[in-house]
């Protein structure tokens, strides 16, 4: 006598089905380079990794190379101070020249020998943005204010590194986008295009975070790339840095270092730096610190 199916038979059937298809999903997702965090999982994680402090002072020596091979490079001395999660200050001497560049609550100043620019920021300032801006809602606006797409992120690889790509979908490089290694979450690769910071970036212009080191409670990068259209222009090599450092607040007072300091002056064409020749380039970085 043949035995009748059971009534319930589907229903038992039917978890099953769903497991293995919950399991091909997350195989697919993550063996094929779907799955992918969201921006602000990203910037969370980004914040985390990197660490909290209340200040961080930073002494590092810049670095920038001629398009001769025979010539020698162009050095100078540069300190830094953070205070986070909004406020920095970069003084940069080499000589008898001085850059000063303030930034504070989304305002920025920057100074020539004593006299303020009519520029506020360039492209080479844009490097302390994922590293100053320590809280999300920050980080957020200054990488919108970089032109990078936050609800954007996607997989993919870089010298056979994997790494989550925020702002673009892999392998686009036309758009404003931050790199971070997939295993630690720091970055290690901005990409600026387009028209911001003043400037219309249309050749191929990136930052490169390298060499990764914890200083008490926080990581920071050693050694910090420039490179354009795939040539190291400029380095920097990190000396020190001393988190919870004492800094004064005065140092930041934007509005104090306008009222002292004489009129607005054109300031050196630093958008041509920024996107010009690399032999223009040199000649402005000797005019400023000559």
């Amino acid at each position: 006598m043949q035995k009748r199916p059971e009534k319930h038979a589907g229903r038992k059937m039917l978890p099953r089905c769903l497991g293995l298809c919950l399991v091909v999903l997350l195989l697919w997702q993550t063996a094929g380079g779907a799955y992918v965090l969201t921006g602000e999982h990203l910037i969370a994680l980004i914040i985390e990794r990197m660490g909290r402090a209340g200040t961080l002072a930073v002494a590092q020596q810049v670095t920038m190379y001629r398009p001769a091979e025979t010539a020698p490079p162009v050095q100078a001395e540069q300190s830094l101070w953070y205070v986070f999660p909004e406020m920095y200050r970069s003084d940069i001497r080499s000589g008898d020249s001085r850059r000063v560049h303030v930034e504070r609550n989304g305002d920025a100043v920057t100074l020539f020998n004593g006299k303020v620019a009519e520029r506020n920021r360039t492209a080479y300032d844009a490097f302390k943005d994922p590293l100053l801006y320590r809280h999300p809602d920050l980080l957020k606006r200054n990488l919108t204010r970089l032109g990078i797409d936050i609800k954007k992120t996607s997989l993919g690889r870089f010298d056979r590194r994997l790494c989550y790509i925020l702002g673009a979908e892999y392998p686009d490089e036309t758009v404003p986008q931050l790199w971070l290694d997939k295993e630690t979450f720091f970055p290690f690769r901005l990409i600026i295009k387009g028209k911001n910071l003043q400037e219309d970036m249309h050749t191929g212009f990136e930052i490169r975070f390298g060499d990764w080191r914890k200083q008490g409670t926080v990581w920071y990068p050693y050694r910090i790339h420039f490179v354009q259209n795939g040539v190291t222009v400029r380095d920097i090599t990190v000396r020190q840095a001393r988190p919870d450092a004492e800094v004064d607040r005065s140092l930041f007072d934007i509005a104090r270092l306008r009222r002292e300091s004489p009129k607005a002056v054109p300031a050196p064409p630093l958008q041509e730096e920024a996107v010009g020749d690399i032999r223009k380039q040199i000649e402005e970085f000797k005019e400023i610190y000559q």
